[in-house]
């Protein structure tokens, strides 16, 4: 059984690469996962690179780097094509630091990149999981938006991805002092071993040559409980999904309630997620707000992902004004009211 690692990223993906991670890596997969020969495929300093220094990935769209890595995958031979391949894509230290970046932004770019790479592989979701490896950076101020998107990912099963976190330990020394821009060579083996561990779990079911678990279908309605307290507001929402589900926050009067959702129903099928958001709302007026986190169009309404607020109660009242269409990312907001006790 053959395996592949398609290896990307930027500087740190290259250090990575040249000092000893990605030999590392190699070596722990064939040692957890008997009888499985793995290759890592990637290539610097040429025009079919997957690895590209001092870049941005938000620019590889239209500065040639996302034409690159396309041209190595394309350029694989059929037998190597044919593999199941994990993507470890060691984070763009670049994107950290535009503070104008979004999480939307962010995540319609790699959505759309891991569309084509899987497509040029001639594979799906099933068979290419990604796996993330945020890279500590000196000047970074802005990881949270990229982390964001990438917990959203880890989150849609139908994307097929998760987040390692074995490279925020390490030295960086590769500047000749620690915590700089660079990872050394003690640092790449020490990734690529510990990779090696959690990277084996992910590939074992491929590499037994078992068919990979169907990734769900959005269709089967949800229910969730998001909060604390005596106070239920229920929303009921469904969505149009195409490349993965619609995604979302609630908030109550400014306060996101716990994380983000993923939307399950199909709006189509005439049913709903029920959100049960729980608190303590004193006596008057509040606010709620829905957020569509992930909008996606390819200019007809079958590739179109939407989000719709279908209705909302309030301990067990309906609230006017409740029903949204989200066609575009965003929040809407609705009011809801909490009487004052009868003395």
């Amino acid at each position: 059984m053959d395996l592949n690692v398609l290896v990307r990223g930027q500087s740190n993906a290259l250090r990575f690469a040249d000092y000893g991670g990605a030999a590392a890596l190699e070596a722990g997969l064939e040692g957890r996962l008997s009888g499985v020969d793995v290759r890592l495929l990637y290539q610097w300093d040429t025009n079919a690179s997957t690895i590209l220094s001092g870049t941005a990935f938000m620019d590889w769209d239209t500065d040639g780097q996302q034409a690159s890595l396309l041209r190595f995958v394309r350029g694989l031979s059929a037998d190597l094509k044919d593999n199941p391949t994990a993507t470890l894509w060691l984070h763009n230290e670049f994107d950290q630091n535009n503070g104008g970046l979004t999480t939307n932004a962010w995540l319609g770019e790699v959505r759309a990149d891991a569309a084509m790479v899987r497509d040029a592989l001639g594979q799906g979701a099933g068979t290419t999981p990604y796996t993330f490896v945020p890279i500590r950076y000196p000047s970074s101020d802005n990881f949270g938006t990229v982390g964001n998107g990438m917990a959203a990912l880890d989150a849609d099963p139908a994307f097929n991805a998760e987040i390692s976190w074995a490279a925020w330990s390490l030295s960086m020394d590769g500047d000749g002092y620690a915590n700089s821009g660079h990872m050394g060579n003690a640092d790449a083996v020490q990734l690529g071993g510990s990779l090696a561990e959690s990277l084996a779990e992910t590939l074992r079911p491929l590499a037994v040559g078992s068919a990979p678990s169907p990734i769900p279908t959005a269709s089967t309605p949800m229910q969730a409980t998001i909060g604390t307290g005596s106070d239920t507001l229920v929303l009921r929402v469904s969505q149009d999904a195409y490349q993965g589900s619609a995604q979302y926050t609630v908030s109550v009067d400014g306060v996101q309630i716990n994380g983000t959702l993923t939307a399950q129903a199909l709006h189509g099928s005439g049913q709903s997620d029920i959100v049960n958001v729980l608190g303590n709302w004193g006596p008057g007026s509040h606010t709620a707000s829905v957020n569509f986190l992930n909008d996606a169009w390819d200019g007809t309404a079958a590739t179109d992902r939407n989000l719709y607020v279908d209705s909302a109660t309030y301990d067990g009242a309906a609230v006017d004004g409740a029903v949204w269409i989200l066609l575009s990312s965003g929040p809407v907001t609705f009011g809801f009211t909490e009487l004052s006790p009868i003395v």
